[in-house]
This record gives structure tokens, sequence and C-alpha cells, in this order.
């Protein structure tokens, strides 16, 4: 139904170049995607240019977060706007190729877009945490700026599907490592306050790593 009334009411062209995107995106991530980003890409490309020949501004506040976790859906996004620049006359926004990225990786691994949308949010909020204990860390951290937000984005779906790791180093971090578990702590705070979710110790254990990683880069 839903897909019988987009064809209504959308463009051949926009369904076309959704359908183009979809095709770069299965043979580029070497998998299939849900059926339901044929409706859900659809609607979206429709609507952010709907939204762009009104003259509006996209946003999007986890533009930075959404490419590093995600670039191989972002660079098949960046392709697919090339493709919508080339077919449509109309030049996407960066904020807008996260936003089809999130898409694409919603799809890829059978999550609604809202999920995706929801965890990007959620570590966004942890980065802007950690950034005012230790400062800015994309362009201090570099490599391990990427590891911490990989780290966290697996954490956070472990946390979810409630898939328990072992963490043997525990009280060796709490008491060598003191200020990264004190900040690691307050960041599986934030989490189980944003996902509703208990944050089990040895993810707290893990965590410490990285940020001690990251404060030592920074010192």
């Amino acid at each position: 139904q839903q897909a019988l009334s987009l064809i209504e009411q959308v463009e051949p062209a926009v369904i076309q170049v959704a359908e183009d995107i979809i095709e770069l995106a299965k043979t580029q991530l070497g998998q299939a995607l849900h059926p339901r980003v044929y409706v859900a890409l659809t609607d979206h490309i429709n609507f952010t240019l709907i939204r762009l020949s009104q003259g509006m501004e996209i946003k999007n506040p986890f533009i930075s977060e959404i490419e590093v976790m995600y670039p191989d859906e972002f660079y098949v996004a960046t392709q697919g706007a090339k493709l919508i620049a080339e077919k449509l006359s109309i030049t996407i926004p960066r904020e807008e190729i996260g936003f089809i990225a999130l898409h694409l990786h919603a799809a890829r691994h059978n999550r609604s877009v809202g999920e995706s949308l929801k965890h990007s949010q959620v570590i966004s909020k942890v980065i802007q945490h950690i950034e005012i204990q230790i400062g800015p860390l994309q362009e201090n951290s570099g490599l391990n700026y990427t590891r911490l937000l990989t780290h966290l984005q697996s954490s956070i779906h472990r946390v979810i599907t409630n898939t328990a790791i072992e963490n043997p180093f525990m009280e060796h971090l709490k008491k060598d490592f003191t200020r990264s578990y004190e900040l690691a702590r307050q960041v599986g705070d934030i989490i189980e306050m944003e996902l509703q979710v208990k944050v089990p110790d040895a993810e707290i254990g893990y965590l410490t790593i990285h940020l001690e990683r990251i404060r030592a880069k920074h010192h």
C-alpha cells in the first residue's frame, strides 16, 4: 500500500534515482538490504528535494559521528548524491548525505532509521561529554577517535542485545586509570539514561582503555 501510494505521489525520476542508489548500495556493501528501504529512501529523498526547492536548510547535528561510524554507507551515499546531481540537477548538502547513509545502515541491519538515528544521537551526546572533560577529540585524537566511536557503537549494540563480554582487567583498570574509569562510568550513565538499559562493568572497563589512550594523546 505504501509503495503504491508513493508511486502516485512521487515523480518517476525520483523513484528511479532512489532505486539506483539502492542497487549501488547492494553492490558496494555486498549484501541484501531490507525491502522497506525502497519505500523509506524514496520517500525521504522526495521530501528532501521538496525542502531544498523551498529553500529550507537541512540540519544534521550528528553528521560527524555518522561519517565515522558508518564509512561504507557514507561512501555509497556520497555516490548517491552524485547520481541525484546528474539525474535531477539538484545538489544535496553533506548533512543530507548523512541521512541517506543512515537509511542504508538501517536497511543493512534490519533496524528502523529512528533506531540508528537514536544511537547516533546518544553517541554524539557521549562525545560532547568526553570533550568537556578532555578537550576536542576529532582533530587531536585521529585514529583513537575513530576507534572510540566504533567501540561505542559496538558497545551499545551489545548492551541492547544483552550480549555479555568478560573483562579480566577490571580491578587493575579502576586502580591504575582512575580518571578514565570515572569518565567511562559517567558515559555508562548517559547510555543507561538515554536508552533505558544497564551497562555492565565489563563495558565500562573496555571504554576506560579507549579513554586512557585518548587522554595520553592529549597530554
